[in-house]
């Protein structure tokens, strides 16, 4: 478990001490592994990394995943990629690309336009490079974790219209939540959908 802000990291400590062989580094994560200038909004909740020479800006290391990922011992094995960093995930996600082509781990992101739109992330061209490295079902949840559909990432047309209409504040579904599969795991892609749709019905 990775997390960068201070306050948040006591939480985190706390809450896996109820598991086992689970552990926590304080770090924050990026595209590439840097020193960059940015200033913090919402530190303490909702941590969200804004780069820039603001007044406010302080000195910030960040690590690119690939780069933090292989010093734990058995990353090999680790199967799922859960990522909820305000606007980050895209480029946390292209900082995975050797772990996520060695690994092929299913993968669950917080898709949050209006985030992203404030570090110029279009966040789209992550999501056809997820097809690219043999991707291919995706699962689309709103910002309550309802299930909304799914469909296989080949499908530009409805990948690009489901990222133009859940646009922040201009629509109803104000973020998403997506999960999305490699080709390898059509099986637990399937098992994953049912249960998601038998929940929707109840």
């Amino acid at each position: 478990c990775v997390e960068g802000d201070d306050k948040s990291f006591e939480f985190l400590q706390k809450n896996i001490a109820q598991f086992q062989n689970t552990t926590a580094h304080k770090l924050f994560l990026a595209e590439k592994t840097d020193t960059i200038s940015a200033r913090l909004a919402c530190a303490g909740w909702n941590t969200t990394i804004l780069p820039g020479a603001a007044a406010s800006a302080q000195t910030i290391k960040v690590m690119r995943f690939d780069d933090f990922i292989v010093t734990q011992p058995g990353w090999e094995n680790f199967k799922l990629l859960k990522i909820d960093t305000e606007g980050f995930d895209c480029p946390i996600i292209r900082g995975a690309t050797k772990f996520i082509r060695q690994v092929s781990p299913v993968i669950f992101f917080e898709y949050n336009r209006q985030s992203m739109s404030l570090i110029g992330e279009p966040g789209i061209d992550t999501l056809f490079l997820l097809a690219e490295l043999g991707y291919s079902q995706i699962a689309f949840h709103d910002d309550r974790g309802r299930f909304i559909c799914s469909a296989n990432l080949a499908d530009r047309e409805k990948i690009r219209d489901m990222h133009d209409y859940t646009d922040g504040k201009n629509s109803e579904i104000y973020y998403l939540d997506l999960t999305v599969f490699h080709e390898r795991d059509t099986d637990l892609a399937r098992k994953f959908l049912e249960i998601e749709r038998a929940r929707r019905l109840n």
